[in-house]
């Protein structure tokens, strides 16, 4: 299997590699999780120059590894590796969630200090109720799927005639869900997302809460993939699949909701204040892990419509680069996005195109009632830029590809 680099994500685990936290990174299934162990262990025998036969890679959804789900077979087999090890074991548990009481095995391991432990988890909390073995203990990794600069140069790499606008579109379109970029013609993915999409909604969603009615979970979340990033009620979902014919409650509809996030598919975002008053807690806007899933569950989707999914994009990226995001909550003229890191505030804008005079001033708008100084950037795929009274206007694909 090839590896493709992710420098970003390595970036960020390098400083932990060796010490004594267990490293736990957690996501989306299929988003990379497994190829990004191979790529630190890679990188930790060139750097540290540490023998192959001191890591110990471990698929626990492996069926031939079924003698290792009980949590005493799998430590006593660590525990007997980790004797042998020329050096510091490096064990790499890939989707640990299967082995009841995990925590229980790897805190035993890090208790002795003989193991530098990696984990993966499908889903966004990678700790179940025993989690407080682990306070204190852990440092986590959010992997998500290819950000625009990595789908770019996997994709150079995989087709080396390319061309740009047909990567920005394929990206666009289908996501950046790692395998998805494999593919000779991107669209040919549409099979293959919906396959991930329902795996998803089988082995992290339902399965783990116990749902049965599968048909109107389905049902729910497609709704909320093809409104993305808008702030549905819900009463607006009730109403939404009574037109489907189906009777669902509010209370089971709200459980959709949740699950769908600790599994790892949507994102909720709570609102801020940017006019700095006493403000309550608003409807998050649900947005998608990835992107591709709404153009896999209702085709042209974010051709047609393509707003929501550039503001999506953009919320990933924010996040991969380590920005808190909120949208503005209050009135007409809130700005899309509120991001804030290490004490900096950034505000953000998200437009298709600004292709009239009245486009650039609804762009900028907002900006002029928002009371401090803090930067403010509008960002849309526009090859001319028109910054306005010291707000910035950035090219988005330009934005993507550039360091934070």
């Amino acid at each position: 299997m090839q590896l493709f680099p992710r420098p970003d994500l390595l970036r960020n685990i390098r400083p932990h590699c060796e010490d004594s936290l267990v490293k736990v990174l957690t996501g989306l299934r299929r988003s990379g999780k497994s190829s990004l162990l191979r790529l630190i262990a890679e990188d930790m025998a060139e750097r540290l120059d540490r023998p192959k036969e001191d890591f110990l890679f471990l698929d626990l959804e492996d069926f031939s590894l079924r003698r290792l789900a009980r949590p005493e077979a799998l430590h006593d087999f660590l525990l007997e590796k980790a004797k042998k090890a020329r050096k510091r074991l490096a064990v790499f548990l890939d989707e640990v969630r299967t082995v009841e009481s995990w925590e229980k095995v790897v805190r035993s391991l890090q208790d002795r200090g003989r193991c530098d432990l990696f984990v993966t988890t499908s889903g966004a909390d990678p700790l179940s109720g025993e989690s407080t073995l682990l306070a204190g203990r852990t440092v986590r990794f959010e992997v998500t799927p290819y950000s625009f600069r990595e789908f770019r140069a996997v994709r150079k790499t995989v087709c080396a005639d390319v061309a740009e606008e047909t990567i920005w579109r394929d990206y666009l379109a289908w996501g950046g869900m790692p395998a998805v970029t494999n593919f000779a013609d991107v669209s040919d993915a549409k099979l293959y997302l919906i396959d991930v999409f329902r795996s998803i909604l089988l082995s992290d969603v339902t399965a783990r809460r116990n749902l049965r009615d599968t048909r109107a979970l389905e049902t729910t979340l497609a709704f909320a993939a093809e409104r993305c990033g808008e702030r549905l009620s819900l009463g607006d979902f009730a109403d939404f699949l009574s037109s489907q014919r189906l009777n669902v409650s509010r209370d089971t509809i709200a459980d959709y909701l949740r699950a769908a996030a600790e599994g790892g598919l949507l994102l909720e975002v709570d609102g801020a204040d940017i006019l700095e008053k006493p403000c309550l807690r608003r409807r998050p806007k649900r947005f998608l892990a990835d992107h591709g899933f709404r153009e896999a569950l209702s085709s042209g989707r974010n051709e047609r419509d393509p707003e929501p999914v550039l503001k999506n994009i953009v919320l990933m990226e924010l996040r991969r680069r380590g920005w808190t995001v909120r949208f503005g909550a209050e009135g007409k003229k809130a700005v899309d996005f509120v991001a804030e890191k290490k004490g900096e505030r950034l505000y953000v804008q998200v437009r298709s195109f600004l292709d009239s005079r009245e486009a650039v001033e609804r762009a900028f708008e907002p900006f002029y009632d928002i009371p401090d100084n803090r930067p403010k950037l509008v960002l849309s795929p526009d090859p001319v830029l028109r910054p306005q009274d010291g707000f910035r206007h950035e090219n988005l694909r330009e934005w993507f590809l550039k360091d934070d």
